[in-house]
């Protein structure tokens, strides 16, 4: 049948119908009409040659940064314009910025933007002035309040444990926590130089996340000598906690 629009000879990939190969895409009415091998061009009001390119369901960017408010962010209209539909921000912002967040980038930006908004009042702060080296910066009423009025967009509560929470990781974990069960949602615990990993694993939740989870910096869940870390790895993931491997560049 003709088509608005046809793709010739890209290369697909569509888990949900286990597809990996070249193929032919038709478009009518702003919708897929017919995917298949030498799909007709008979009366196609339009055909694009795509061989050579690769063609797939909007890809969905789960951990980035995308407040330029603050030093680590960036511009998701930059960055994510080759093919990301969907992105979540990982804890940029806390309970006092996110509304500028949402206001300035969120409701204006044309990928499908969520977050995780962090347990500190300011969000992500500096490398020379980490944000929860002092435990008054960490809010989980305030927090759990956010993410309440934010359902729509507020997937989670996000916390640092490393350099950035000096020697109180663990009250640190527990007040990320409190906000996390507050506001019945995940925690997503970026682990670094510093972190306790082993206790951080033993309090997580079924749902909840250990980002970073590669980190490489004295990394103590994944020793060659670890069994028993594995053996809590392993249990983690049986009571479904994710492990993402995200390399944070």
């Amino acid at each position: 049948m003709a088509v608005d629009l046809l793709f010739k000879g890209g290369h697909v990939i569509d888990p949900s119908q286990d597809l990996d190969a070249p193929c032919d895409i038709g478009i009518t009415g702003g919708r897929i009409s017919a995917i298949g091998k030498d799909l007709p061009t008979l009366d196609c009001l339009k055909v694009y040659d795509a061989h050579g390119t690769f063609i797939c369901p909007g890809l969905v960017d789960i951990h980035g940064h995308w407040y330029e408010g603050g030093l680590y962010g960036i511009d998701p209209r930059l960055c994510l314009n080759h093919g990301v539909t969907t992105a979540v921000d990982a804890g940029s912002t806390g309970y006092a910025n996110f509304p500028m967040f949402r206001k300035t980038v969120i409701e204006k930006c044309p990928v499908n933007l969520f977050a995780f908004v962090h347990v500190s009042f300011m969000g992500l702060h500096a490398p020379f002035a980490e944000e929860l080296l002092e435990m008054a910066y960490a809010r989980p009423a305030e927090t759990a309040e956010t993410i309440q009025r934010n359902r729509d967009r507020a997937l989670g509560v996000k916390i640092r444990i490393g350099n950035m929470t000096g020697d109180h990781g663990v009250e640190a974990l527990e007040k990320a926590l409190a906000a996390a069960n507050e506001a019945r949602v995940p925690l997503m615990v970026h682990v670094s130089k510093g972190a306790e990993e082993v206790k951080i694993v033993e309090r997580l939740r079924p749902g909840d996340i250990v980002t970073h989870c590669f980190h490489g910096r004295g990394n103590r869940l994944f020793e060659r000598d670890g069994k028993a870390t594995m053996q809590l790895v392993t249990e983690a993931r049986g009571r479904v906690v994710f492990f993402d491997i995200v390399h944070g560049c």
